[in-house]
């Protein structure tokens, strides 16, 4: 599926169900379907509001790996910089990329205990995946990073397994 399909998607689905206009909220990804269906299909919407948008010249999934991982090599450059950071963290960009490339050819195994079960439930995480985990926050929250990769490196898997555990209740049916 495309951006384009997705948008004529949406609307055969307004014709189908006979809907005249629509008020079109859209967020981050959904914005660049939002475009292309006041380009292509502009008749159908009454009103639009794009949240965070993205343009449509803009690929999400090649550039948001490469956005991701230059804002981890900053935050990672200014830790090295900073007396305390450096001190409590030493050297920590070249070991956490090193244990991510390990990681992607011999994944980490982590067991959660879902709630409301007995059985605990396994899973592999690659290097990709464990980035993921560590690049995933809020600007409020930046400051956990190294001491979440520290964490990682150790072998303290805690905050991992409590992320996971938030995760698999989030979505009802396990991590992702």
């Amino acid at each position: 599926y495309r951006t384009t399909e997705s948008a004529a998607d949406i609307e055969a689905l307004r014709q189908v169900l006979g809907i005249d206009q629509y008020h079109l909220l859209t967020l981050s990804y959904g914005t660049k379907i939002a475009q292309v269906l006041l380009r292509d299909y502009p008749d159908g919407i009454k009103s639009a509001t794009l949240d965070s948008t993205l343009p449509l010249e803009v690929s999400y999934d090649e550039e948001s790996v490469s956005n991701a991982y230059l804002a981890m090599q900053q935050l990672l450059d200014q830790c090295a910089i900073d007396s305390a950071c450096s001190s409590t963290f030493p050297d920590l960009q070249s070991k956490l990329f090193a244990y991510l490339r390990a990681k992607n050819t011999d994944p980490l195994s982590i067991k959660i205990l879902p709630p409301d079960t007995k059985d605990s439930v396994s899973f592999l995480l690659s290097g990709t995946d464990l980035f993921g985990y560590l690049s995933n926050v809020s600007t409020s929250r930046l400051a956990s990073v190294p001491l979440r990769a520290k964490q990682l490196l150790n072998g303290d898997h805690e905050h991992l397994r409590q992320h996971m555990r938030s995760r698999y209740v989030l979505t009802g049916a396990g991590y992702g």
